[in-house]
């Protein structure tokens, strides 16, 4: 069931997953609205992909896993810098964070899907 649009406080979870047919690689990023904060729809997961970058393919989407990144600025351990992409993953791996999540129709799904966009 999809989330109604507003501001959640959420937990996530990363891990870097490839396409059933082993073709394409993107980190799975599973967003878990937190139970121990009274707001609707707690309990509930909206996830979301990044795709491998085509342009720097040693990486994945720049703009969104920047956009989880700038989230963490100004907590403890916040970093900028990685040597690889699972360093990156497990770092923000179990990250709290508030994003605005919306809904919109997906051409390639067919359907209408929560959307996540990135607050702090």
């Amino acid at each position: 069931a999809l989330v109604d649009a507003g501001d959640y406080e959420l937990v996530l979870k990363a891990e870097r997953k490839s396409t059933k047919d082993n073709t394409k690689e993107f980190i799975n990023l599973d967003f878990f609205i937190r139970d121990d904060v009274e707001q609707k729809f707690k309990g509930s997961h909206v996830f979301d992909k990044a795709w491998r970058d085509t342009t720097n393919p040693q990486w994945f989407d720049l703009k969104k896993l920047g956009s989880i990144l700038v989230t963490q600025k100004g907590k403890d351990g916040y970093k900028t810098t990685f040597d690889e992409v699972d360093e990156f993953i497990q770092y923000i791996n179990g990250v709290s964070l508030i994003a605005y999540i919306d809904k919109k129709y997906d051409d390639y799904a067919g359907k209408e899907v929560n959307e996540i966009k990135y607050l702090s």
